[in-house]
């Protein structure tokens, strides 16, 4: 988890391992990292070198569903 709070500051919301559907040459830590703006972070870590490398920014996830709106990222609902 420090790797992935290095490559990106945040608390850490999820760790999980991911195989990449059963793939033993692409296995790595996927942390989830929420900054103080509440936007949550992908990084992949790798299990053997220990490099971190950010996967994705997904954005305020979270708080769109919780909102309340009714609506989709489409604003169709």
């Amino acid at each position: 988890m420090k790797k992935a709070q290095q490559a990106h500051t945040g608390q850490v919301r999820s760790v999980s391992w991911d195989d990449d559907n059963g793939s033993s040459t692409k296995c790595y830590w996927d942390v989830e990292i929420q900054d103080s703006g509440g936007r949550t972070t992908d990084v992949h870590v790798d299990p053997t070198s220990g490099k971190a490398a950010v996967s994705s920014d997904s954005g305020d996830m979270h708080s769109d569903m919780n909102s309340g709106s009714g609506q989709n990222r489409n604003g169709n609902g």
